[in-house]
């Protein structure tokens, strides 16, 4: 199985360089404007691990590379599991390093009045990053059972469809809040906004997010065991 993963690694040797210059322009970029928030965190992630994962299924996919693994005397339960540890080492490992270089660089979230410089205002970043990265695996969770089951082209297809209607409604969600703070006079969040925050951080925030990254965990695992049966049952020929 490390020959596999070791595969997805290699066919991208030159492109991996690509993937983390754009990730780290794009975390420049809002360092630079001096609005390091969370922001400049998910989404050099988002384009480093998701381009991995996308370029390692489209070159299984163009090179027929499943079909020559599987004529070989290997299990399709180890090729599953090959990929998603693959992806896993990607996402990660990134994930950590931006969010090391965040909070070296003093990471906030500037709505909240919250960064790194204090305990409270560390564990509610953490927690949010949690958040995001819990929404990110759940994205991959379902766009890789779906590539075992109907094949890599149906299934970017839908993904598509499916990433760019969670960016809408990020987006949408953001213009909305903004609105509902403008219509209570623009002092910051509304008050039952507020209020879950204050709940929250009643709550020990660590505890809380590594429940979370045991949660983001178990999706991704099950995500697995269901991408296994779907190729099991797969004709490739």
């Amino acid at each position: 199985m490390r020959q596999l993963i070791l595969k997805d690694f290699v066919v991208q040797k030159r492109s991996m360089p690509i993937y983390l210059l754009l990730g780290f322009v794009f975390f420049l970029f809002y360092y630079s404007m001096g609005d390091l928030n969370i922001t400049a965190i998910v989404m050099p992630v988002f384009i480093i691990a998701y381009s991995f994962m996308n370029r390692s299924l489209a070159e299984d996919d163009r090179n027929h590379t499943i079909r020559l693994i599987v004529s070989l005397p290997l299990h399709r339960m180890q090729i599953v599991k090959a990929k998603y540890a693959s992806i896993a080492l990607v996402v990660f490992p990134v994930f950590v390093v931006f969010g090391l270089l965040g909070k070296a660089l003093g990471l906030g979230i500037p709505d909240l009045d919250k960064d790194v410089g204090d305990p409270e205002g560390a564990a509610l970043i953490f927690l949010v990053m949690s958040f995001f990265l819990l929404a990110f695996i759940v994205l991959i969770s379902v766009y890789l059972p779906l590539v075992y089951k109907i094949g890599f082209v149906r299934a970017q297809a839908i993904n598509r469809f499916v990433v760019v209607f969670t960016i809408a409604l990020g987006a949408a969600a953001g213009i909305l809040l903004t609105r509902v703070a403008a219509n209570y006079g623009g002092d910051g969040p509304p008050e039952w906004v507020k209020g879950v925050i204050a709940f929250i951080e009643g709550l020990n925030l660590y505890v809380l997010s590594m429940m979370i990254l045991f949660l983001t965990i178990v999706i991704y695992l099950l995500s697995m065991l269901l991408s296994i049966r779907f190729f099991e049952r797969h004709q490739l020929f």
